[in-house]
Order: structure tokens, then sequence, then C-alpha cells
């Protein structure tokens, strides 16, 4: 897991969300999609240096997707929040086997989990010679959990 500085949102994600009126309210399934959409998720990739917040695959805007860290059913307050937004590898899971990081960590959440923006993330974890993700340390519990709920067991 590689830390993410997050940088300001932008002015027109700013903007787009300060259209709300009688008649719109600014949602994430409006968000996805729009042009909007598309600067948030850009900047979100470029911030990652085109990264999986998780695994650190490489990814575009065509092979991601948004990722809350705190699952957004759960955390209604933070769904359109920049700082709660990730882009995650795969943008939709063809078989089971596909399923891991946001996809597979999915609404689940608690404290335990490690942030990305974590400045001291990274140090949690190591890859071994076969690309796999395993705690830097074998009793760090907080590792061990997250490698859990992100799937890479």
């Amino acid at each position: 897991m590689k830390h993410i500085n997050k940088q300001k949102e932008s002015q027109q994600f700013i903007d787009w969300k300060n259209k709300v009126n009688e008649d719109w309210q600014p949602s994430f399934d409006s968000l996805r999609g729009s042009s909007t959409g598309h600067i948030v998720k850009n900047a979100l990739i470029k911030e990652q240096g085109g990264l999986c917040c998780y695994c650190e695959s490489k990814i575009t805007e065509k092979d991601s997707h948004f990722e809350h860290f705190r699952p957004q059913t759960r955390f209604k307050d933070l769904v359109l929040n920049y700082d709660n937004l990730h882009c995650s590898c795969i943008r939709e899971p063809k078989k089971e086997t596909d399923r891991h990081c946001g996809h597979f960590k999915s609404e689940y959440f608690d404290e335990t989990v490690i942030s990305p923006l974590k400045s001291d993330c990274e140090s949690s974890f190591i890859f071994d010679s076969n690309g796999i993700i395993k705690p830097t340390v074998d009793d760090d519990k907080r590792a061990v959990y997250t490698i859990k709920i992100l799937g890479f067991e």
C-alpha cells in the first residue's frame, strides 16, 4: 500500500457540489459518468501515481473504480468528501476471483483497517517475489487484518 498525499479537491468539483438547488441534489450516482466525475477520477489517479490505492497495480480511468474508504452506506456525510475518495483497481469484476481491494472490501470498514492516507502505511506491507502482499512484521495484527479485508489472503 502506497501512501497517498491527498491534494485539494478541484474547483470544478466544488462548483459542481455548490449547484445544489430545490430541483437537484449532488449525489455520487450523478457524479459517476459526468464530466466532473471524470475530472475527479483523473485527479485521484494522478495523486495516487497511477496506482490502485490498495495493491499498487497500475490503473487508468477505464479499468478502475471510485473507492470510498469509509463506505457510503454507513458514512453518508462523506459520500462526496474528496478526502474519502480514492481509485481502486478493477472497474467491474468479471468473476469471483477478480474481487480484491475495493470490490472485496465493499461496504466493510472499521478503524482497524490501515488507510492509504496514513503516512507510514507503506511500512506495514511488503510484496514477496510472487507479488503477494504480506505484513512486514508477521504479528502486525492491523496489517494482517487489512490484508484479509482487502482479499489478499
